[in-house]
């Protein structure tokens, strides 16, 4: 068989040896020096970039790492610059409120993970928290209170409303006696 170029015998020899490999056990496909003198210089070109593009993936793994762990560190001094300056004004806006009771939702779900404290000072600041929780929840009682009322003011204005009706002072739509058929008397349908 007669071949163009040394590379495509070799490339032939190549996948032919591969097969064998395959199919016979015994047979072993050759030097690798050999292959290495035999080869083209496109193809000795791509080795080595294969060769090259293992060690870079580690690489890019090692730089993706870092660059994670500083935009974690940086979002972490973010938020807790944020947080002093919120804590140190007296009044807060609405955005700023919803962001201070996030912040409560997830340390408090943190706290509640431990397992287990094994400082005590950590532990007697840890039921003060809780007590003051406790204390805080205890006052939106009076709130309610508020709420309750607010409803029942808006329920005194409905009462008012049905009692001007009734008086006649405010007409409600429905059938006038001008449009009512001529014929109907209410005794009949029922």
């Amino acid at each position: 068989m007669s071949f163009k170029s040394t590379a495509s015998k070799h490339q032939a020899q190549t996948t032919v040896s591969k097969l064998f490999a395959n199919i016979l056990p015994n047979h072993t496909i050759g030097n690798d020096e050999d292959k290495q003198e035999k080869l083209s210089s496109t193809q000795l070109l791509s080795n080595q970039l294969k060769q090259s593009s293992v060690p870079l993936k580690k690489v890019k793994k090692k730089t993706n790492a870092k660059i994670k762990k500083i935009n974690d560190s940086n979002t972490k001094f973010k938020k807790f610059v944020k947080y002093n300056i919120i804590k140190s004004r007296e009044e807060h806006t609405v955005e700023e409120q919803k962001y201070l009771k996030k912040l409560v939702k997830r340390n408090a779900s943190q706290i509640k993970n431990l397992s287990h404290i094994d400082n005590m000072q950590i532990e007697e600041e840890l039921s003060d928290v809780r007590a003051s929780l406790i204390d805080k929840i205890g006052k939106k009682e009076n709130k309610r209170l508020r709420k309750r009322k607010l409803t029942s003011a808006k329920n005194s204005k409905f009462d008012d409303f049905d009692n001007k009706v009734k008086r006649g002072f405010i007409s409600v739509p429905g059938l006038t006696p001008g449009l009512a058929p001529i014929d109907y008397n209410e005794s009949d349908s029922e």
